[in-house]
Order: C-alpha cells, then sequence, then structure tokens
C-alpha cells in the first residue's frame, strides 16, 4: 500500500484514493471469511462501548 502514496502523480493511472482502496480490497479478499466476519463485529463492538461511554458522560 505504501507504493500508493509514493508514486508521483505523472506516473499515476487511477486517483490515490482508488488505489488505496483497491489495496484494502485485496487484502481483505485473501482473508478467511470467518476473519473478516470477526473483524467487522469487533469493530462494531468498539463503535458501540465507545457510543455507551459517550452517552454515560452525559
Amino acid at each position: 500500500m505504501p507504493a500508493a502514496f509514493t508514486q508521483p502523480d505523472t506516473d499515476r493511472r487511477y486517483p490515490k484514493a482508488l488505489q488505496v482502496l483497491g489495496a484494502c480490497v485485496a487484502l481483505i479478499a485473501t482473508l478467511p471469511p470467518l476473519s473478516v466476519v470477526l473483524g467487522i463485529l469487533m469493530f462494531a463492538a468498539g463503535i458501540i462501548l465507545r457510543l455507551v461511554r459517550l452517552s454515560r458522560k452525559s
């Protein structure tokens, strides 16, 4: 993925964001499906816990 950030604009065929997105999709596609699902669940759990903690401060 670092190559997408360091490539000069003159050599770039697609926008930088699209190159980074492509690298992320390629990495996700190589993971086992269970790992992707568990990763999404962990991410969602973190967001939910953060929202709960923020709502208790009010």
